[in-house]
Formats: structure tokens, sequence, C-alpha cells
């Protein structure tokens, strides 16, 4: 993106040139603040079942209340998530003013193409509607440009994206771009969100909620929001939720090609180095601290079971490390007693009286937040 001269972002970015400190320094820091967290964590209410699921170590656990945006799905900055292959995807903007001082408002969707060294293949946006390759195979598609979103029905932009011919282009990332070109704030507006449809039937309705992977809010003020960068070759959507704020002059995707391919790549670096905890990292402590039985969703189930005398530092280590009792083909009973649930995929139906976080509801209707698992 493109930051006007004399406005202040929030992000920095430099070479870190600070001194490795060794593990004699790191762990015995690193144990003094897993001990408080488990001393903290024990004081909330015990459960006898634990139930985390594995996809959760690519979910980055939120580090302060703005890396959660307010979404559909929570889903905190840096995370991770694996976007099944063969589809069509869709991006979608949708936005409506206020029924009373609504300002026209020109809202506008943009996706920039980039190769695996991150240099610029090509955009899709307003003012280029179709983007083909060399073989003139269509890579992506806007279904138009709106200047306007009026009460009540407001307006919707979207981006069909064909990663098929995208990748015999030589296309790898796929960066998502929302440009507040002019008009009301998104904090202001009725309703703003964009997001991600994975489609079978390009040539159905427009917008199927059915097939809506991610929805996220916009918030905020004017500015260019970059939500995402969508690996197309490993089929990974890395959400990034970057704001720039302030009045933009010729701030579309061709004039933000410097920032773009600086900012994306160095956050995706960043996030995917595993420095920051994960919620699974998270749930792990939890585990530790309330339950006496903790089973590990992955390809295969484990069963962890806390052995007589066996402390939270010390069971929480042996579920670091794996060390499971044996594996288990079955999770926590739906009509046994109430479990702690800390999930990727809400797919399971909890016993009554549970306390469930999970990423994608589906079947499970979480009451805790990622920042509710951190106080």
């Amino acid at each position: 993106m493109y930051w006007p001269k004399g406005r202040v972002a929030k992000g920095v970015s430099s070479p870190d040139e600070s001194t490795v400190l060794p593990r004699r320094v790191i762990e015995p820091a690193v144990r003094a603040l897993d001990a408080e967290l488990l001393r903290r964590f024990a004081t909330k209410p015990a459960f006898a079942n634990c139930l985390i699921d594995e996809g959760l170590r690519k979910v980055v656990a939120p580090f302060n209340e703005r890396t959660a945006s307010k979404s559909a799905i929570s889903l905190p900055r840096g995370s991770r998530v694996p976007v099944p292959e063969g589809k069509l995807v869709r991006l979608f903007l949708h936005w409506c003013q206020p029924a009373e001082e609504g300002r026209p408002t020109d809202l506008d969707l943009s996706v920039g193409l980039y190769d695996d060294s991150w240099r610029y293949v090509g955009v899709c946006s307003y003012y280029q509607l179709k983007l083909k390759g060399k073989d003139g195979a269509l890579i992506a598609q806007s279904a138009g440009d709106l200047q306007d979103g009026p009460w009540p029905d407001g307006a919707t932009e979207f981006v069909d994206l064909h990663r098929g011919q995208a990748l015999a282009a030589g296309v790898r990332y796929a960066v998502m771009v929302v440009n507040n070109y002019r008009g009301m704030p998104f904090s202001r507006l009725e309703r703003g969100f964009a997001g991600v449809m994975l489609r079978d039937d390009p040539g159905g309705r427009h917008f199927d909620p059915r097939t809506v992977q991610l929805k996220f809010a916009l918030d905020g003020e004017n500015g260019v929001f970059l939500p995402m960068v969508l690996d197309l070759r490993d089929s990974v959507l890395h959400w990034l939720d970057v704001h720039a704020k302030g009045e933009f002059e010729m701030n579309n995707v061709e004039t933000s090609n410097a920032a773009i391919t600086k900012i994306c790549p160095e956050l995706m670096m960043y996030f995917g180095s595993g420095v920051r905890a994960s919620m699974f990292d998270l749930g792990l402590l939890h585990a530790a601290a309330r339950c006496e039985r903790v089973f590990v969703r992955g390809e295969r189930t484990a069963q962890f079971v806390r052995r007589p005398g066996e402390t939270a530092a010390a069971f929480h280590a042996r579920l670091v490390r794996g060390e499971a009792d044996e594996p288990r083909s079955q999770t926590p009973r739906a009509d046994g007693p109430p479990i702690l649930a800390m999930l990727y995929r809400g797919d399971v139906d909890l016993p009554k009286g549970s306390s469930a976080y999970a990423l994608f509801r589906e079947r499970v209707t979480p009451w805790l937040a990622a920042s509710d698992l951190l106080s």
C-alpha cells in the first residue's frame, strides 16, 4: 500500500540486529512465565476432560485486542487457514451507507497477483476488470465497479480467481486489497464486510452464503485495508489484517507494489517462524492447569491422563512433548460430563454445560473468545 508523507503507521519493518540470547538465559524466563500462567488458569473452573485440536497450531494467539478482527470468524492476525483445492475463489466486498446522512461512499476491491519471488504479474480491479495469461486463459475477473452503496441494499463487488489458470501463468500469491476511495469511513457505514467464497458453480448466484469460507468486518477510518494473502501453490490463506490510514492519492495495487511486496512477505515470514504463541500453545496451558484428561485431536486422537501427584507444570511439559498415554479413536461422549473444548472446527457435539472456543463454529456455539483464554 501507499503511505502518504506525514502519516504515522503502527508497524515498523527493519532487520533484526539484536543479540541472540542463549538457551540458558531464555529457558528460565519461559519456565517462570509458564508457571505464572498455569497458576492463573488454575483459578478458572476445572473440568474432568479437555479436547484440543492440532489445527490451532496455525492460529496465532492474539497479542492485543486489535489483532482479532471483528468477524463471523474471529481470526487473529498472522493465522494461516488451509483452503480446499479445486474450487473457484470468489472474493467479495459489501457495504451500505446509513439511512440518515449517508453520503456516497466508493469502496474498491482489487486483487494483486505475484509470482514466487513477489514480482508483480498483474491485477484485477475496478480499472482492469479482466486479467488473462499469455495463452489467453482467464486468470481473474471483476464483476464491475460500483461507486455508491445507498441504503437499504448497499453495493457488492466480486472478483473471481481461477487458481489453475493463475498457477499456469506463474502466479503464486493473490493479495486482496480493499480501498476506501472516497466518502464515509469504514467505521461509520451501516454495514461493511468482505470475505472469500469457494464455488463449484461460477455461473450461479453471485452471493451464496453456503459457500462463504471467511467473512470479516470492515472497521477503522478512511484508507486501505489489506486483509489477506492467498498462497495458490500451497492452498493456504494468510490472514494479515493490515490497515493504512489517511487520505490516499493514486491508491491502487499498481502504485502500491513497493509496500505490498515488502509488507506481505515479511509478515508471512514473521508469523510463520513460530515466534508468536499459537492458540494450541495457549490451549495446552489451560488443559494442564484445569483438566485431568486431555484429548488432542489431529489425524489421530491422543489421550493424556494426569498421573498421581503430577503437577500442572509436569503435566504441561508432557503435553508439549506429546508423550501420550494411549491413542484414542474417540473423543469425549456428547452425553458425558461437561468438557473444556478448544477447537479449530466445531464439528462435534459437546456435552451440556461445556466451555468451548471454536474458530469455525459449525455444530458448536462457542461462548469463549480468544481474549477470554488470555485473561
